[in-house]
């Protein structure tokens, strides 16, 4: 019996750290974006926040990768905590975080526009270039995030 309380814990632990990476990137990229768009000299304002952070599809969309993709990459990371070191761990993180999140977002949004049965890849390829320039970034700091969320924190290392 105590024995499933263990799984039962670590598995609630799993989707906890999970669901935090998905709130993260939905406090977080948001912030990117006001970087983003004033380097480019166009300055935020109170309106473009509101509606980066309100709900919508564009919002939730890469929110709902990181569900996904963060599932997986919490269940990798635990399982080679004991092979990497922190940094290791925070590095893996943010490479598949800032790889992979942006592509499952835009393949998602993809499936919701029914468009993806089209494969119109001359169309895609531009789009999806952009979706890289304006998620990866703020995808590899949450990525990072996770990674340090997985590892272990001992005082050893």
């Amino acid at each position: 019996m105590r024995r499933g309380w263990i799984g039962f814990v670590a598995l609630v632990g799993l989707l906890g750290r999970t669901a935090a990476l998905a709130l993260l990137f939905w406090g977080v990229h948001p912030l990117w974006l006001t970087v983003f768009w004033g380097v480019q000299g166009y300055p935020t304002t109170l309106g473009d926040l509101g509606r980066w952070y309100a709900l919508g599809v564009f919002n939730a969309v890469p929110a709902l990768a990181w569900l996904m993709l963060g599932l997986v990459l919490m269940a990798a990371l635990s399982g080679l905590r004991a092979r990497l070191s922190r940094r290791g761990a925070m590095a893996l993180g943010a490479l598949i975080g800032g790889l992979i999140a942006p592509l499952l977002a835009y393949v998602l949004l993809l499936l919701y526009a029914g468009v993806w049965r089209y494969r119109a890849w001359d169309v895609m390829m531009p789009a999806l270039l952009r979706a890289y320039l304006m998620l990866a970034p703020s995808c590899a700091l949450v990525g990072a995030i996770g990674g340090g969320f997985a590892y272990r924190w001992r005082k050893d290392k």
